[in-house]
């Protein structure tokens, strides 16, 4: 099966019903998008695959991975092996009125377990190793952008220098005409009003709390330990549609494709006197 950005192969084993899924980037994936880390980018989804573990968060489980430029690699391509979820894609348009709120409160569910496991970093997950992860994962850089656009940046222990890099990084996007080629102008006072009006942080959690481990979920950050006193929630940067796997009866069997994901702030740069100069640019590339 080929996917937007990524190959996948079915492993079936002849004396088990269990399946197993391989995924490989797409040929040619970097010359394409030459911003793009493929290689930061499965490493970091391996790591984030390995966080729910043990939560009741319905991903896959992630067994294996490596990477093209790691010399012992025998395969000779970066890849990762995961579980393989059953279940249907979720389509919003072929979907009842009844099977969307079925698909909305499981989706909410999930929110509410995530929100049970927060870091003091916006981050992204790393394995500690880039070649055949360990499970404690590591505090890493936010794996760029969901337009693919960016490099890895990062990470922040605040919510005021996470989306004043975000928008830094976006500025730098338009002066390069690759996001909002035609509307440059507009994109550059948006953002530079947002940059002005980043809002004051909403969720605090003593100081006391110098390690990256809440609820029995563990992170080692790289370099040491933490200052923040800030939390920050995974968040998969595209749960809906096929990323959404559904049982017969329309609930929430799994949620898949975990690239990209990262830990961010609750809050959003933007007060209403704002909101009509960013309706136009306000899309999930423009503020992820």
């Amino acid at each position: 099966m080929m996917g937007c950005c990524n190959y996948h192969i079915h492993l079936l084993f002849p004396s088990s019903t269990e399946k197993w899924l391989v995924r490989i980037p797409r040929l040619g994936l970097e010359s394409l998008q030459t911003e793009i880390d493929v290689e930061y980018s499965y490493a970091s989804e391996f790591a984030t695959l390995k966080f729910p573990e043990g939560t009741k968060v319905p991903a896959p489980k992630a067994f294996a991975f490596d990477v093209a430029s790691n010399k012992s690699n025998e395969i000779g391509v970066t890849y990762m092996i995961m579980e393989f979820l059953e279940g249907r894609p979720f389509n919003p348009y072929n979907a009842s009125e009844e099977e969307k709120k079925r698909v909305y409160d499981g989706v909410a569910d999930i929110l509410i377990e995530l929100s049970k496991h927060p870091l003091l970093k916006a981050c992204s997950l790393m394995p500690s190793s880039m070649s055949q992860g360990k499970d404690t994962p590591v505090a890493g850089k936010i794996a760029g952008l969901r337009s693919k656009l960016s490099p890895p940046f990062g990470s922040f222990d605040a919510t005021r220098d996470y989306y004043a890099a975000v928008i830094d990084v976006h500025q730098k996007l338009v002066m390069e005409r690759k996001l909002y080629a035609s509307l440059a102008v507009e994109a550059r006072l948006t953002y530079s009003i947002l940059n002005q009006t980043i809002s004051k942080p909403s969720v605090q959690i003593p100081d006391s709390k110098e390690s990256l481990k809440f609820e029995g979920r563990e992170v080692r950050e790289e370099g040491g330990k933490t200052s923040g006193v800030e939390a920050f929630y995974l968040t998969h940067i595209d749960a809906k549609g096929d990323h959404l796997l559904l049982s017969s009866s329309a609930h929430v069997t799994g949620i898949i494709d975990w690239q990209g994901a990262r830990f961010v702030p609750t809050t959003k740069p933007l007060d209403l006197p704002y909101l009509h100069l960013t309706y136009m640019l306000y899309t999930p590339e423009g503020l992820e």
